[in-house]
């Protein structure tokens, strides 16, 4: 569950992430995953981790806040996209998994429109979200092998 809060003080809005802990224990390890990798990522085309805690049974995450939702939320209400606008989408996108794999060393094997949120600022403004099932490289490239993922999405 993501609710939408607005600092008090600031009146910056931000988004939070509520995860229930009566889960799995590779559930519960998929969440540490996340939160190690969105925490140590320091790149503008990944979400920004604020801060996470955990309190009664729940995980709860403070994100920015990405005003124009997902992609996948966007392409359902176009017709067409124009191609600058796409070039855009995919350079960003391009960045930030670059930034992933050569300087964290990072695979996030789930990329799909739910998991990369915009902003309409007068440009494009694109963020890698949702580090559930990515996998820190290890120098045997064993993760890389295993079927984890959204299959629809998965290249062939």
């Amino acid at each position: 569950v993501v609710r939408l809060l607005q600092h008090k003080w600031t009146a910056q809005f931000f988004a939070l992430k509520f995860i229930q802990m009566n889960i799995e224990e590779s559930a519960r390890q998929h969440i540490a995953q996340e939160l190690k990798i969105n925490q140590s990522s320091q790149c503008p085309y990944v979400v920004i981790c604020y801060q996470s805690f955990y309190d009664n049974g729940a995980i709860s995450i403070i994100l920015e806040y990405m005003e124009g939702g997902s992609l996948a939320d966007f392409l359902k209400k176009v017709i067409k996209i124009p191609e600058p606008y796409l070039a855009a989408i995919c350079k960003q996108v391009l960045q930030g998994l670059w930034y992933l794999h050569h300087e964290k060393h990072i695979i996030h094997r789930d990329m799909k429109p739910s998991n990369l949120l915009i902003n309409h600022r007068g440009e494009v403004d694109v963020k890698i979200t949702d580090f559930g099932v990515s996998a820190i490289l290890s120098s045997t490239s064993g993760l890389a092998n295993t079927f984890v993922g959204t299959y629809n999405y998965m290249s062939p």
